[in-house]
């Protein structure tokens, strides 16, 4: 069998496309350059907003959407917040209201008139209802007759308090986002504190302090995930390349990418929905 010849050459190396050779020539300025891209980026990323509404769930042109819309076009778009607890002193053993009760939910009340981005004139309790403020002299007159009185307080039952009358509530009117010295963000918060000072405890309940906390969730987990991924992705690049750079390098550029797409949105003027804010763990 004869012996392979020691004059053949050796194979060349395959020829590139020239923006190829460009690449692997400037590659370090290439570096340094997404490097100093990647500041500015990472800056203006963090202004991409979340679109904390209802009405980003739905395509424009649905058909829903346009019923809402001319629903909150003829009758408003008021977004209410209700503070429910449980009153033990609000009736006495006979049933009755005590002005005791009725004291007391007012002066919690009016703990709520001086938080920015509420209606403080469209506040309204069982206490203000049967002891309104002073000013409405015939409807103070009137309550005095207690037919009139178990009315008033029959038609406020499954609002302002329950049927048994242990269970009361204060309704909270949001005035328009706009026109708030606050986030709605910062209201909530302010709304929880003051119902977190009272002595019996009072939950926050409504539509839109509840579509809020759903996007809190899902922002919070869409990190969660983000962050889960990215360690998932470095674990599996180090089992198969067994190397740090070959790790380091692809997250880098990942990471890179990730805060040019997010500035690219947020200069086009789009907002993160429901679906783009898993955005990170998705690149």
């Amino acid at each position: 069998m004869s012996e392979p010849s020691e004059n053949i050459p050796p194979p060349e190396p395959p020829e590139f496309p020239r923006w190829v050779n460009l690449l692997f020539g400037y590659k370090y300025s290439l570096l340094i350059f997404c490097f100093f891209v990647a500041i500015p980026c990472n800056l203006l990323s963090t202004q991409l907003k979340f679109n904390q509404s209802i009405e980003s769930f739905y395509a424009p042109d649905n058909p829903q959407l346009r019923d809402f819309q001319q629903s909150q076009g003829w009758f408003g778009g008021d977004e209410i917040l209700l503070v429910v607890w449980t009153q033990p002193n609000l009736v006495n053993q006979n049933g009755a209201i005590t002005d005791e009760g009725l004291e007391e939910v007012i002066s919690f009340e009016s703990m709520f008139e001086n938080i920015p981005g509420l209606d403080k004139s469209s506040i309204q309790s069982i206490g203000t209802i049967l002891k309104p403020k002073k000013g409405k002299l015939l409807l103070h007159a009137l309550l005095k007759f207690p037919a009139i009185r178990n009315q008033m307080v029959k038609f406020s039952e499954g609002f302002l308090i329950s049927e048994d009358h242990k269970t009361v509530g204060i309704i909270l009117r949001l005035i328009p986002e706009k026109d708030s010295t606050i986030s709605r963000k910062e209201t909530y918060r302010w709304v929880r504190d003051v119902a977190n000072k009272h002595k019996y405890p009072a939950h926050v309940v409504g539509e839109p302090i509840q579509v809020h906390d759903m996007f809190q969730y899902v922002q919070m987990d869409g990190a969660v995930l983000g962050w889960t991924t990215m360690f998932i992705v470095t674990f599996v690049l180090y089992l198969l390349f067994r190397s740090f750079r070959w790790v380091v390098l692809p997250i880098v550029v990942v990471t890179i990418a990730i805060f040019m797409t997010r500035t690219v949105l947020y200069l086009s003027g789009v907002e993160l929905s429901m679906v783009s804010s898993i955005l990170n763990s998705l690149m």
